[in-house]
């Protein structure tokens, strides 16, 4: 018996645990229910509130007495839009973004204008790098124009 057909017995079956039945579909994924607990003040412990079957793809309420969610604060879910007083003003996003964009032109202008400052500079000024035998054909040059030089 190869492998795959040992481990393809074990799809689409449902495996009782003392914790909590397993089952496993037809490509082998666990399909585990999801519990959702909450913090009992009273008991000191975790009480199961709500169960997500991933098999069948559905919500539920356990049995149990009392097991309503409880909400910090409020009997009701909280909005899933945030208060009035939080919202953000479309103008001021607005300004922020065009505040943002100009900063960032102007430290680009800056940077390019440094870079291009230095590029200038460092060809302005090499007669050093010329060697010896390049500075002994100038002066020849430049003695044969009639000017008075020395070599070296």
């Amino acid at each position: 018996m190869s492998g795959r057909q040992f481990t393809s017995k074990f799809y689409n079956r449902t495996f009782s645990l003392p914790s909590r039945n397993v089952s496993l579909n037809a490509i082998g994924t666990r399909m585990a229910p999801v519990y959702i607990n909450q913090f009992d003040n009273h008991t000191r412990s975790f009480k199961t509130v709500l169960q997500l079957d991933s098999e069948t793809k559905s919500l539920s309420t356990p049995m149990t007495q009392g097991s309503s969610i409880r909400w910090f604060g409020v009997t009701f879910p909280p909005s899933d839009k945030p208060n009035s007083d939080r919202r953000t003003n479309e103008q001021e996003t607005v300004t922020a973004v065009i505040a943002t964009v100009i900063v960032a032109v102007i430290i680009l202008l800056l940077t390019s204008f440094s870079i291009w400052r230095t590029s200038q500079m460092k060809y302005h000024n090499q007669a050093w790098i010329l060697d010896s035998e390049q500075l002994r054909w100038i002066l020849l040059v430049s003695r044969s124009s009639g000017a008075l030089t020395r070599t070296f």
